[in-house]
């Protein structure tokens, strides 16, 4: 699963103010097979553009994450419950994401309006943010268990 945008760093409870004012749902945690290993930390070190690392060309060896799915038509607001918007990223390898539109691109998102750029995204259909990290840790299985009682994805 791609998604359009990241959250470098998270913490419970901006996520949790997020979920619950925006209505939307946390899925399982994703690549939970790969680890947090050296090599995955490249992995996301070159998708992130950090470390001098190379950019990645797919998402197979990325390691554990997991989404804040938000559905389509959702307008999220611009306030304190929001405020994760403010610290999306696209990282280094966009390439990598779902694209966004290109008026979303080129207008909101290069000018740095990150809630119009959610929002435009929003209105053409669902979107995922993407998390690898919460409360300063790299996210896995216990991370994961820290959002449970989360509105949940269910497939």
């Amino acid at each position: 699963m791609a998604e359009q945008f990241l959250l470098p760093q998270a913490t419970s409870k901006v996520v949790k103010n997020f979920v619950k004012t925006v209505k939307c749902t946390i899925t399982d945690l994703a690549h939970a097979d790969v680890g947090w290993k050296p090599e995955s930390r490249l992995q996301y070190e070159g998708m992130m553009g950090l470390n001098g690392q190379p950019a990645i060309v797919g998402r197979t060896s990325l390691p554990p994450h997991f989404y804040i799915e938000i559905p389509a038509k959702t307008i999220v607001p611009n306030n304190g419950d929001t405020d994760l918007v403010r610290q999306l990223s696209r990282g280094k390898v966009p390439a990598v994401l779902k694209a966004l539109d290109k008026l979303t691109s080129a207008v909101a998102w290069a000018e740095g309006r990150n809630f119009e750029a959610l929002n435009m995204e929003l209105a053409k259909g669902n979107v995922s943010i993407c998390i690898y990290h919460l409360d300063g840790v790299e996210v896995t299985a216990v991370e994961r268990a820290k959002v449970e009682a989360f509105p949940k994805k269910t497939s």
